[in-house]
């Protein structure tokens, strides 16, 4: 294996500069013993979290402003994309997001405060009666008002009414804020996966 990893970086000229990221659930002992016998090493945790759908209510507020983003005004794709890097600090993939919203009947819901998305969450149809609610941010100018709580209530609302059984989320085990809202919200956490880099 390190052999073929070096005549990769060999055939693209990259020097020391080649990683490989992949993730790997933390029970699966004989794939990581696998992964560690060939360089790779564990730099972060990422949660899985579900919430059932079929459980409960998800106590959703009827006076939130939750809005479809279509992503086809301009105007509003800009807005969309400046939140996100507000939030996150880089901008995020458009083909990437696009992708998702064509290929897997993905929706991009958002709650407003004027023509500025405030807080957003990205669902895809993961099959098998699961949703993805992943993407979820609030722009700093925003935060500690209640707005994310309410918007993934409101989503998670939605995706009951759509037939959905279960709504799933990564987080990064050291995003303690997040794991505690989605918590509260009654995710629980169903795996933890490794993100394991081989350079």
């Amino acid at each position: 294996m390190k052999e073929s990893f070096a005549s990769i970086a060999a055939d693209y000229d990259c020097g020391d500069d080649l990683y490989m990221r992949l993730w790997c659930r933390a029970g699966d002992t004989a794939y990581l013993d696998f992964l560690y016998e060939n360089g790779f090493v564990s730099l972060m945790t990422n949660n899985v979290m579900e919430y059932d759908l079929e459980s409960g209510e998800p106590d959703a507020d009827p006076s939130s402003r939750v809005k479809e983003l279509l992503l086809d005004d301009p105007a509003e794709t800009e807005a969309y994309f400046r939140s996100n890097e507000g939030a996150f600090g880089v901008r995020d993939s458009e083909e990437e997001l696009r992708f998702r919203i064509r290929n897997f009947e993905g929706h991009v819901y958002a709650l407003m405060e004027g023509n500025e998305v405030a807080a957003s969450v990205t669902v895809w149809d993961m099959g098998d009666g699961r949703a993805a609610t992943e993407n979820i941010f609030c722009h700093e100018d925003h935060r500690r008002q209640g707005l994310t709580t309410r918007l993934i209530r409101a989503v998670l609302d939605r995706l009951k009414k759509d037939g959905f059984k279960k709504a799933a989320l990564t987080c990064f085990g050291s995003n303690l804020p997040a794991m505690k809202l989605y918590r509260k919200l009654g995710y629980e956490t169903s795996n933890v996966l490794l993100g394991m880099h081989y350079r």
